[in-house]
């Protein structure tokens, strides 16, 4: 088999891009070249610039410095994926194998780094969080109004805010739909996005959150991609002969981190029971 590693790194690239779900409305601007856990990127929050009046003829004051503030955000995750194509199957099958194999490493990678993006809803600040009640058709759209009420009185913006929720929530929400306008899912994409409800772009995801209980407690995050940071680099992928055996293996290192911006007030935690 004829590894080319700029080759496999695009196709790992793109699928695991086309699996992201959370990642997708993230704050990602801030990515660097990181070349090992622990590393930390600094990430700029501009200050409040000041507005006042000016008068015609009047020399104005001079200009003033906003006060900027500086967060840092570790890269406290490693993962790695390490996999063989047998000889055999590489003389038979080595493009399908190939492929098959590509796309299973990036969708398992981008898995766990939705996964861990979503873990950070126990950063969102107390005051943006909608306790665990039971959601039904009746009480769905009040729920999604008041974080958007939430994050109306902290400026955010409501170009861009997003909802990630659980398949549970997407199925109360079309009951509140029935008979009223498209459903959620219609235009459905490979990345969780569902369409829009209540002025927020709808994602789906297996990796909300959960907390056991009876019922169980999901933790939808609801809010705007500048309420969190994620920085990832692909750090290694490499091919090897493992020295016991007749196949081509292949090694992928992933480096990333996230973190919950402004004290977690752009994002609203939504916890649902059912």
């Amino acid at each position: 088999m004829s590894f080319k590693p700029t080759i496999w790194s695009k196709q790992i690239d793109a699928a695991l891009h086309k699996a992201l779900v959370a990642v997708a409305v993230t704050n990602t601007i801030w990515e660097k070249d990181i070349t090992k856990a622990g590393e930390a990127v600094k990430i700029f929050t501009p200050g409040t610039i000041t507005v006042s009046d000016y008068t015609q003829g009047t020399a104005f004051s001079s200009p003033a410095f906003p006060t900027d503030t500086t967060t840092t955000l570790t890269i406290d995750q490693a993962k790695m994926f390490n996999f063989a194509v047998d000889d055999i199957d590489a003389i038979q099958e080595s493009l399908v194998k190939l492929n098959a194999y590509t796309s299973e490493a990036a969708y398992a990678v981008a898995d766990t780094m939705d996964s861990f993006i979503l873990s950070k809803y126990t950063d969102i600040s107390a005051g943006n969080t909608i306790s665990a009640s039971t959601i039904s058709s009746s009480t769905v759209l009040g729920k999604f109004l008041t974080a958007a009420k939430l994050l109306d009185e902290a400026n955010v913006p409501r170009t861009g805010r997003f909802a990630i929720v659980d398949p549970t929530m997407v199925k109360v929400i079309n009951e509140y739909l029935a008979g009223k306008s498209t459903a959620l899912g219609d235009t459905a994409t490979a990345n969780g996005y569902l369409g829009t409800f209540a002025g927020f772009a709808m994602y789906m995801s297996n990796n909300v959150q959960v907390s056991s209980g009876t019922p169980d407690t999901y933790h939808n995050v609801l809010g705007h991609p500048s309420g969190w940071a994620f920085v990832h680099q692909a750090a290694k992928l490499e091919s090897y002969r493992p020295e016991k055996l007749f196949a081509d293996a292949v090694k992928g290192l992933h480096l990333y981190g996230a973190k919950v911006m402004d004290g977690g007030n752009r994002l609203v935690l939504l916890e649902s029971q059912y």
